[in-house]
């Protein structure tokens, strides 16, 4: 099954602006399968092929003269001696989505990417499925199924055994990506601290605490959080910084990007388990969290995303911010309607300037207009910015 994509009308947009564009992103997010299928006129070359690898690596100037036009190099990072080559090539030519450059490992990516391409390269992300794209092939689960299930496109392919699927991916991810990216000699700690971070999923980051749990020092906490960042497993939220005063958290929370990574990771694997569980209320959060990230990538919308909580417990999930527009939003799993759902948003407005729109995204199906906030199902899309 091809997924009609929501970031092709920018991906266009940037070829034809930039004679480089960089697409990253976890490994089965759909990169490869998007740009085959968009990009038709291009050629294609993948360096996880090492006899590609190697060529590319021993003799970069004559790899890339043997493709006449436009290229898709997937897995880029593993060559970094083609960017100069890449570099001396688009500066002659001027021509604009010359090369499209694809990878995993958004690090080492980056790495050469700023070493050889500033201001020749537009950046873009694609992270697995949004609901908005899910819901517009009519293959969307309904919310508990969604939790467990996740949106990674494979797991809509094919019926396929979601388990093991999530364990074989985490497992080729411990033993692949982070034995590239870092020295560990004990990858089972490391997979301990993977797991540890589900657990907190949706949590103010500690990582003092963190440490201490795993037996490590907290710089290794925080590079391993970075570790998994590049990656685009997880993703820091950071605290709303236009709050007065010393009572607000200024930490950053911790989420993943998918929700049925996290199942996986603390071994929830039907909807019973879940309805029982607390990680519910977070692996809820977390997957609405990482669909605005999603439409931010999908749209290259100029907004900024942050949380706000007060020590007093008064919290604020999300906060959207474009110029002087702030939307506050709360998500609810809870499939009733509940008055305990606009506890905060009067408090908010109280302590911010700006034009401020408050809403709660639950787990129900209907709408309701309130004097406080408007009410609208899990599955709509509340930004506009297409």
């Amino acid at each position: 099954m091809i997924v009609k994509r929501m970031i092709v009308k920018q991906l266009h947009r940037m070829l034809s602006q930039y004679p480089v564009v960089s697409l990253t992103g976890p490994r089965q997010s759909g990169k490869t399968t998007l740009l085959k299928h968009v990009l038709k006129d291009y050629q294609y070359c993948n360096l996880e092929d090492h006899v590609l690898r190697e060529y590319a690596n021993a003799d970069p100037k004559g790899f890339l003269s043997q493709y006449e036009g436009k290229l898709i190099i997937d897995e880029a990072q593993y060559a970094p001696k083609l960017f100069s080559y890449i570099q001396l090539n688009v500066d002659e030519s001027k021509l604009f989505g010359q090369y499209v450059l694809s990878g995993s490992q958004n690090f080492l990516l980056a790495q050469s990417i700023t070493q050889s391409l500033a201001g020749r390269v537009a950046v873009m992300e694609l992270l697995p499925l949004s609901i908005a794209e899910l819901r517009a092939e009519g293959v969307l689960p309904p919310l508990y199924d969604l939790l467990i299930k996740g949106c990674y496109p494979g797991l809509y392919d094919n019926k396929i055994d979601i388990f093991p699927w999530y364990r074989n991916y985490i497992k080729t991810y411990v033993e692949r990506d982070v034995r590239s990216l870092m020295n560990i000699k004990d990858l089972s700690v490391f997979a301990k601290f993977l797991k540890l971070c589900a657990l907190r999923n949706g949590q103010v980051i500690n990582y003092h605490t963190m440490a201490s749990d795993l037996q490590v020092s907290s710089p290794t906490v925080k590079h391993w959080i970075s570790i998994l960042e590049a990656s685009y497993l997880v993703f820091q939220l950071p605290s709303y910084t236009k709050s007065i005063g010393k009572r607000v958290i200024k930490s950053s929370k911790l989420y993943f990007y998918d929700p049925g990574l996290v199942a996986s990771l603390i071994g929830v694997t039907e909807q019973g388990q879940l309805m029982n569980m607390d990680i519910k209320g977070s692996l809820y959060e977390s997957l609405m969290v990482s669909e605005f990230y999603k439409y931010t990538y999908n749209h290259l919308a100029p907004i900024s995303l942050s949380y706000w909580r007060y020590r007093d417990k008064h919290e604020i999930d999300l906060i959207v911010s474009h110029f002087s527009d702030i939307l506050a939003i709360e998500f609810k799993s809870g499939a009733t309607i509940k008055e305990s759902f606009f506890n905060h948003f009067d408090y908010f407005a109280s302590h911010h300037e700006g034009n401020i729109s408050n809403y709660v995204m639950y787990g129900g199906n209907s709408r309701q207009n309130r004097t406080v906030a408007n009410v609208i199902p899990w599955y709509e899309e509340l930004l506009d910015f297409h």
